[in-house]
């Protein structure tokens, strides 16, 4: 096997025309006269930098009243890749603020973090559907999906690029 591996090494060696002496033009030889050589090809130098594209999802028992979502239960997901983390969590008893304009929600969380989400799925001016957004902390791209599957229940996906 390794014979074989050597034999076709060497032809495809010897069959190269950049080793052929034979392609070459020759300035001291006057039967080959000196032929405009080809451009030669320019290297570029790529930086190619790992990308963590993250996802993280909870299920999480709710109570939505006026204009208040409250956290039944406490619950925490998170994901690490190579360049980045991505993080999610409520505490029991912890509540958002929330504003239904349309096609628009507003979120204030308990930490004062205003969030402005788009309605997906759903109808009127109920919280119950899909709404999701996209947003920056530092330089990483969030994108989160609300769904309040009802007044009772509401699983959030979180999507993380850096």
């Amino acid at each position: 096997m390794r014979f074989l591996l050597l034999v076709f090494l060497s032809v495809l060696v010897s069959c190269n025309p950049s080793t052929s002496s034979s392609k070459k033009s020759d300035p001291d030889r006057p039967d080959r006269p000196n032929r405009p050589s080809k451009p030669q090809l320019q290297e570029y130098v790529t930086e190619v930098r790992e990308v963590d594209l993250l996802d993280i999802a909870m299920d999480v028992p709710v109570e939505v009243t006026g204009n208040k979502i409250i956290f039944k239960e406490s619950s925490a997901n998170s994901a690490n890749g190579v360049r980045s983390t991505c993080n999610m969590g409520v505490t029991a008893g912890e509540a958002y603020n929330f504003q239904v304009t349309g096609s628009s929600l507003v979120i204030k969380t308990s930490a004062g973090q205003k969030l402005n989400f788009q309605r997906v799925s759903g109808d009127g001016d109920s919280i119950v559907g899909s709404w999701s957004g996209k947003f920056y902390e530092g330089s990483q791209l969030v994108m989160k999906r609300m769904t309040f599957v009802s007044q009772d229940r509401l699983i959030m996906r979180t999507h993380c690029e850096s």
